[in-house]
């Protein structure tokens, strides 16, 4: 099992469950945490499907503490899971910063082929913009990585992302290369599975709004 797999790089407004609003699954979810039945994974997946911070705040706090007292920290597919919450959860601090590095990380060691570990390391990094080290962390994967899993999707957003990386970093071989990934990744996608190429458009704008101040 990979976990939460299934989060987009933005965060998604969807139905829960059997049609359900996201609000009645959380009320479902939040009447759940005193019970023993409570499923810190469906609280990440509904914690997703709110826009409401709060809400999606008090979900993943649920979800850490009952992986963080009850799960085997030992598994890496634990460290992954409290790891991927951190990195979902709203607050922007340094315990988040902290705490998505460290739980990924000791995922990473225990099982250095939790891909999801290293795709969301990766992610993070990008997001702080520490390119040098998502771009280490994107280039560990093969160009096929995720199709294997039926997520083609995912090769397609990995290649932008590495291009996105060698933009900012005016590395012309690996902006080539990662284009040619790009384009070959799309090829393989199914009829309305394309990834929002929102990283590419922000690394554009960004760096056409720098050249035309640097003239």
């Amino acid at each position: 099992m990979d976990g939460i797999t299934m989060s987009t790089r933005g965060h998604r407004h969807v139905d829960g469950p059997g049609g359900q609003s996201a609000l009645s699954w959380m009320h479902v979810i939040m009447d759940s945490m005193m019970a023993e039945a409570f499923d810190p994974y469906a609280a990440i997946e509904a914690a997703e499907c709110t826009t409401d911070l709060q809400e999606r705040a008090r979900l993943l706090d649920a979800a850490i503490m009952h992986l963080t007292s009850k799960g085997d920290l030992a598994s890496a597919e634990v460290q992954y899971v409290i790891g991927y919450a951190w990195y979902q959860h709203p607050a922007e601090c340094a315990l988040r910063d902290e705490k998505v590095q460290s739980h990924l990380t000791e995922a990473l060691r225990i099982n250095p082929h939790q891909k999801f570990a290293q795709l969301y390391l990766a992610h993070y990094h990008f997001d702080k913009k520490n390119f040098p080290v998502a771009l280490k962390l994107l280039q560990g994967f093969e160009p096929m990585e995720f199709s294997r899993v039926g997520q083609a999707w995912r090769d397609a957003k990995n290649a932008e992302m590495i291009l996105c990386c060698g933009l900012y970093l005016s590395d012309h071989e690996c902006t080539s290369t990662a284009l040619v990934q790009l384009c070959e990744a799309l090829t393989r996608l199914e009829p309305g599975t394309n990834p929002d190429p929102s990283e590419l458009a922000v690394a554009l704008h960004v760096l056409t709004k720098s050249a035309q101040e640097s003239r």
